[in-house]
């Protein structure tokens, strides 16, 4: 994995997500206070965990967000994310695949076009 212009870093992960705001659907919070207008990814890493550690100690916590003080989860804002693995790994966006690794994402600057008509 690479953040930014640091250097490659390997690390074994049982997931990594890339977050622009708090929320995901069925109500979990995966990044609270995230905030898609600082123009940086909320980078949210889960070290390497076994099954059951998973099932009893992060996935009870998604909901609230609370799984993010778990000592192998950490939490990091970068603007640019290189990820790459000598195993197959499934790359998923808002629960849908869209291929696999290795990816780069990159946080583009946030503009909103408002058009105003006066109808008076």
């Amino acid at each position: 994995m690479r953040i930014d212009d640091e250097a490659e870093q390997n690390l074994a992960m049982w997931s990594v997500m890339l977050c622009n705001f708090d929320g995901a659907g069925e109500g979990l919070m995966l990044a609270p206070g995230a905030d898609p207008g600082d123009r940086k990814l909320d980078l949210i890493m889960v070290g390497d965990i076994g099954h059951w550690e998973t099932l009893t100690k992060i996935v009870p916590n998604l909901g609230d967000g609370s799984y993010l003080a778990h000592p192998k989860v950490s939490r990091r804002h970068a603007s640019r994310i290189t990820i790459k693995s000598d195993r197959m790994v499934r790359a998923d966006v808002d629960g849908e695949s869209i291929g696999q690794l290795p990816m780069s994402v990159t946080m583009l600057p946030f503009h909103l076009k408002v058009a105003a008509i006066n109808r008076a």
